[in-house]
C-alpha cells in the first residue's frame, strides 16, 4: 500500500492537466454560435468577431457588433454547417404535408359531399407526392443546419481537504 498512495496522488495530480488540456474553446472568432442571455428569453444567433478574456464580440444580423460577458450567457451552442440529408427529410415532410393540406382545405372549404371523398383521397395522393418530390431537393441544397452544446468557460480542477483525506473538484469559470 505504501506504494500506492504516491502513485495516486501523481496521477491526481497530473490528470487534471490533461483535463484542460483536451477542451477546446468552442467562442473562437469566426465561429457561428446560438446562445441565450441570463436575463433574456430568446435565444440570438450570431457570428464571433473577437474574443478577448472574459467577453466576446457577436456580430448579428441588421445590427451593430456588440460585445457579451461570458458570465452572462446561460446557454451556447455552436454550428457544426449543414446537413443536406436531415433538410432533404424536413423538405419532404413539408412538402407533403402541404401537398395533402391544399386539397383537405380545398374539399372542407367546399363542404363537398361524401360522393366525393374518393376525389379528395386521389387529389391528397396526387398533391402529396408532387409536395415530396419538390420538397426533397429544396431540403437538400437547403440543408438544416447542426448545434452542437458549447462549454462556456474554463475548467478548474482543485484539491480540498476532506475528512479521510484529500477530494478533486472540477467546476467551470466563465
Amino acid at each position: 500500500m505504501p506504494v500506492a498512495t504516491p502513485l495516486l496522488a501523481a496521477i491526481l495530480l497530473v490528470a487534471p492537466t490533461s483535463l484542460v488540456a483536451q477542451v477546446a474553446d468552442p467562442l473562437l472568432p469566426g465561429a457561428r454560435i446560438r446562445y441565450q442571455l441570463v436575463d433574456a428569453s430568446h435565444r440570438r444567433t450570431g457570428l464571433v468577431l473577437e474574443r478577448a478574456g472574459d467577453t466576446i464580440v457577436v456580430a448579428h444580423k441588421a445590427e451593430s457588433p456588440r460585445r457579451v460577458a461570458l458570465s452572462s450567457i446561460a446557454d451556447a451552442e455552436v454550428s457544426r454547417g449543414r446537413d443536406r440529408a436531415v433538410g432533404a427529410l424536413k423538405g419532404v415532410l413539408w412538402g407533403v404535408g402541404i401537398g395533402v393540406g391544399l386539397p383537405t382545405a380545398y374539399f372542407l372549404g367546399l363542404g363537398a359531399p361524401h360522393d366525393k371523398r374518393d376525389d379528395w383521397a386521389f387529389a391528397s395522393f396526387v398533391y402529396g407526392a408532387m409536395g415530396a418530390m419538390i420538397g426533397l431537393p429544396v431540403g437538400a441544397i437547403v440543408g438544416s443546419e447542426r448545434w452542437q452544446p458549447a462549454v462556456v468557460g474554463t475548467p478548474r480542477v482543485g484539491l480540498v481537504p476532506r475528512p479521510r483525506g484529500v477530494g478533486l473538484t472540477l467546476s467551470w469559470v466563465p
